[in-house]
């Protein structure tokens, strides 16, 4: 690997906040699932943790292409 440049350190650190508070938001959907019985509630809940997964995949292929090659790849 070569060597990051202080933005690209900077980038890594950013994403790594960004992946854990993917997480957390996760964790309160799904909190907020057990407490509601509301079937159109639920499937809003459960799509937010779908999207939440989603984007937390997203950054972790970012955060793991710029940590292994200081570039990134497709993020798509």
């Amino acid at each position: 690997m070569s060597t990051l440049t202080a933005e690209q350190k900077k980038l890594l650190v950013l994403f790594k906040s960004a992946i854990k508070r993917e997480q957390e938001a996760q964790e309160a959907y799904s909190e907020a699932l057990l407490l509601s019985d509301a079937p159109v509630i639920r499937r809003i809940i459960e799509t937010f943790i779908r999207q939440e997964k989603q984007h937390e995949e997203t950054l972790l292929r970012m955060y793991n292409d710029l940590r292994t090659t200081g570039e990134f790849k497709d993020a798509t």
